[in-house]
């Protein structure tokens, strides 16, 4: 019962001990690398460049001569008939603010998609075809402060209205069919060596194939943009933080490996059990181990040279070997017992 509790209780102060310097260890390492500033996020963002985008639209519908509206043209959000349509005349203005000069490639396409739509019902329908037709591409380069793109569109109504009709007519089938007139803007800059890009598209959408129609278009469109760098701070050291973890972290990582062996009980092997832990494994199966030493009053005692006699001894009587061992004095016996006669070994 004593041995018992005494091994239950160096078990726990071993415990104990490894928890006390790993823990110990973890905050001298942790109490380094925070006096040191290497935990800290040293990146921090600095806006360097702000920017902001404005795109619009603005169109006019012009009439042919005639005695039902006594107009050259007509402006936004009214309703046209088809027949007084001569064209349509679009404004597109796209402008780019930047708080300071930069590097700014720009390009920009005008062009126009013809839809013809198949009706599957009142509300639902269907592409059925399209075409790109380009109007205008322009592209430039050039260190500014601000850009201001304009372009003035004509769009031949009829020559896209007519496309519409014949559609309809020879295929026969229900159809919704417009024209969507893009200005589409694409820039990319550089300032301070950093990087960026916006991109805008204006569209406006005239409808055809209808006897009067209104056209609609994208509401005016603002943006604003910023431009980051990434700045590397000078670290924060606490050398009194640091050097009271360094030497934490010292003490408590050289006394594991001085404490390695006592905490994980590990004990050096002695010549003595090395010999015979090598008999009992390769001769384990004609050894009996005893637990009480052998009486040797009355008995013809023979001791014999080397364990190598005492096993061609049991291969010569066919009777096991027994063995006694006192591990305090790490003392063993190895004994064979024919008739009056005992033979053994001790090592």
């Amino acid at each position: 019962m004593y041995q018992q509790d005494s091994k239950k209780l160096r078990f726990w102060v071993r415990l104990m001990l490894l928890l006390f310097i790993v823990v110990a260890t973890s905050v001298g390492f942790f109490a380094v690398l925070k006096g040191t500033d290497l935990l800290s996020n040293r990146i921090s963002e600095e806006l360097i460049f702000s920017y902001a985008t404005r795109n619009d639209s603005e169109y006019k519908v012009f009439l042919k001569s005639n005695n039902i509206i006594d107009l050259d043209y007509m402006g936004e959000n009214e309703t046209y008939i088809t027949e007084l349509v001569n064209n349509v005349e679009i404004d597109f203005e796209y402008s780019f603010l930047g708080n300071n000069e930069t590097n700014l490639n720009y390009k920009y396409d005008v062009y126009a998609i013809v839809t013809i739509e198949y009706k599957a019902g009142e509300k639902d329908s269907n592409r059925l075809w399209h075409k790109r037709y380009p109007i205008m591409s322009n592209e430039d380069k050039e260190k500014t402060l601000n850009l201001r793109l304009s372009e003035n569109i004509v769009i031949d109504y009829h020559d896209f209205d007519k496309q519409a009709k014949l559609f309809s007519q020879q295929l026969q089938l229900p159809i919704n069919s417009y024209v969507d007139v893009y200005f589409d803007v694409y820039l990319e800059g550089e300032y301070d060596d950093e990087k960026f890009d916006n991109r805008d598209e204006i569209k406006v959408q005239i409808p055809l194939n209808l006897s009067a129609f209104s056209i609609t278009k994208d509401n005016t469109s603002e943006y604003s943009g910023n431009v980051y760098k990434e700045i590397l701070t000078d670290p924060e050291i606490d050398l009194e933080l640091a050097g009271m973890g360094g030497l934490l972290f010292i003490c408590s990582f050289f006394s594991f490996i001085i404490l390695f062996k006592k905490i994980f009980n590990i004990q050096q092997k002695t010549e003595y059990v090395i010999n015979r832990d090598k008999i009992l494994r390769e001769f384990g199966d004609i050894i009996i181990e005893i637990v009480t030493p052998i009486d040797k009053e009355d008995l013809s005692v023979i001791e014999v040279k080397n364990f190598n006699e005492m096993v061609d001894l049991e291969e010569e009587l066919r009777i096991p070997i027994m063995f006694y061992e006192d591990p305090v004095k790490e003392k063993g016996e190895f004994s064979l017992m024919h008739r009056n006669i005992l033979y053994f070994y001790e090592l």
